[in-house]
């Protein structure tokens, strides 16, 4: 009986540790791969800033006064602070952790709010961009962009 209970425990102590691997491995995989991402946008982002053009730009010669930003994660900050002093209005964030952040002077939302009009929102994440697209559409009468259909355009 005992040598069944070390046997059973073993094998436990075995299939942790190749399940806390497996997790490892994929947890690798998917940072890889928003790393991967992040770098897709900010190549070609810095090559436009050295071309002198700007993200502003793009959203005033589409005829946007203010936009909303969708994500607080580096490429959002990155997106907010090319904006500041521009001539495009940051009329607010929207962001699935809404509750737990603030940021300086603008009000921080999540989708399901009552979201105030503003003239396209602009999506900073790198994961499941067309699906959060057709979300965002379902929810606003906007346009709407991933900052990577920007900086490639």
């Amino acid at each position: 009986m005992l040598k069944k209970t070390y046997l059973i425990m073993a094998f436990s102590v075995c299939m942790g540790y190749a399940w806390g691997k497996r997790s490892v491995r994929k947890e690798i995989r998917r940072r890889n791969f928003s790393a991967r991402k992040h770098l897709a946008i900010y190549k070609p982002w810095l090559e436009k800033m050295q071309r002198g053009e700007s993200i502003a730009d793009f959203i005033v010669n589409k005829g946007y006064k203010n936009v909303a930003v969708y994500g607080l994660g580096k490429p959002g900050v990155s997106l907010i602070h090319e904006l500041r002093n521009s001539a495009v209005d940051i009329a607010y964030i929207i962001d699935q952790r809404a509750e737990e952040i603030f940021y300086k002077d603008i009000e921080v939302y999540v989708l399901s709010d009552g979201l105030p009009q503003v003239g396209a929102v602009i999506i900073t994440t790198v994961n499941d961009q067309r699906e959060l697209k057709e979300k965002i559409m379902s929810h606003m009468k906007c346009d709407v962009y991933t900052l990577e259909e920007i900086v490639m355009e």
